[in-house]
């Protein structure tokens, strides 16, 4: 049983990977997740607006002493926000925008997290996709990052979200590793016995 990607693909990507690794002193990870658990900021919110207006609509119909409307607000809050944190139509309402940032700082945090920004010669990348989103960053470590110019990347995502559109989600990742390869390749081959501190083994979140 496959959770994004089946083992064909799966292989295919590490295969790419370790040929790449076996030219270049750099190293490639590559993680890939559905989407992100509803923001926990966002469900307060929306939680709070719905609850002044279920509030408003109580009144307007009742006529409730404050006691039992405080009361009337703590429940009706706590209904609404467990109902939308556990809710996957929350995802939906989310502005796109503070989706994405989330994407965007889920990439930073796995690039920490899966030991990317560990390796001792600093020379290694993450490619982090949401598959939902169809959100792909690629987070290089500081050698890399001073080596090679942001806009290279950009191009990269672009020919990817082309693919994801497309719902060509594995022969995407293998574009993207394979250009990344090329450039790490080009920028960092390998010139001698180095040692690999990271799997190839794709990451699925």
């Amino acid at each position: 049983m496959y959770k994004y990607l089946n083992n064909d693909e799966k292989k295919s990507i590490e295969k790419l990977i370790g040929k790449i690794e076996s030219k270049s002193s750099a190293e490639i990870v590559v993680a890939v997740t559905d989407s992100l658990k509803n923001s926990k900021y966002m469900v307060f919110i929306y939680s709070l607006f719905f609850t002044i207006i279920s509030l408003l609509v109580i009144c307007f119909f009742n006529n409730y002493d404050y006691k039992v409307l405080a009361e009337f607000t703590v429940i009706i809050f706590l209904f609404i926000y467990f109902i939308l944190l556990y809710s996957p139509v929350t995802y939906m309402i989310i502005p796109k925008s503070i989706k994405r940032k989330r994407c965007n700082d889920f990439a930073l945090y796995q690039f920490n997290k899966q030991g990317v920004n560990a390796k001792s010669d600093h020379k290694a990348i993450l490619v982090f996709i949401c598959l939902r989103e169809k959100f792909i960053r690629v987070v290089a470590d500081k050698k890399i990052d001073n080596a090679v110019p942001n806009e290279t990347w950009q191009k990269i995502i672009s020919d990817f979200i082309v693919y994801a559109k497309n719902d060509k989600i594995a022969n995407g990742i293998l574009h993207v590793v394979d250009d990344c390869g090329q450039i790490l390749i080009n920028n960092f081959p390998k010139t001698g016995e180095s040692k690999e501190e990271l799997s190839n083994a794709v990451i699925e979140i």
